[in-house]
Order: C-alpha cells, then sequence, then structure tokens
C-alpha cells in the first residue's frame, strides 16, 4: 500500500514539473503546423464542426439510453 501512495506522488509530481516545464517554454505553445485540420477549414468551421459531432453523438446517447428505459419499464 505504501509503494503505490509513494508512486502515485511520484507520478503526480514527474506531471506537475512537466507542466511548469511546459508553460515556461519560450515562443508558442499553439503551432499551426501541428494542426492542419484548423489551417485546411478555418477555426470558425471546425469548432462548429465539433459542436454538430457532439450533438449529434449526444443525440444518439440520449435515443439509447431512452431505450434502456422503455426496456426496463
Amino acid at each position: 500500500m505504501l509503494s503505490r501512495t509513494v508512486a502515485e506522488t511520484l507520478s503526480a509530481e514527474t506531471r506537475r514539473r512537466n507542466l511548469i516545464a511546459w508553460f515556461s517554454q519560450d515562443g508558442p505553445v499553439w503551432k499551426d503546423e501541428d494542426h492542419p485540420e484548423l489551417a485546411a477549414m478555418g477555426t470558425e468551421a471546425y469548432v462548429r464542426q465539433l459542436r454538430q459531432e457532439w450533438s449529434a453523438r449526444q443525440s444518439l446517447l440520449d435515443s439509447y439510453e431512452e431505450g434502456e428505459e422503455t426496456a426496463a419499464g
């Protein structure tokens, strides 16, 4: 149990230090070449597409949950 706690603490500390190092970098964190999907369609269209996809997934999930309630009822 103690070794698990130590391992989790070390893992959390490593993540924290990595984040601090990442945020301390000079220069931009966001690079256009890392996100070609945005360059092709533009940020606004990309966000709109993500929202539509999320809405479609949420509708499917809602339909599935409603079907479970009907079957259980």
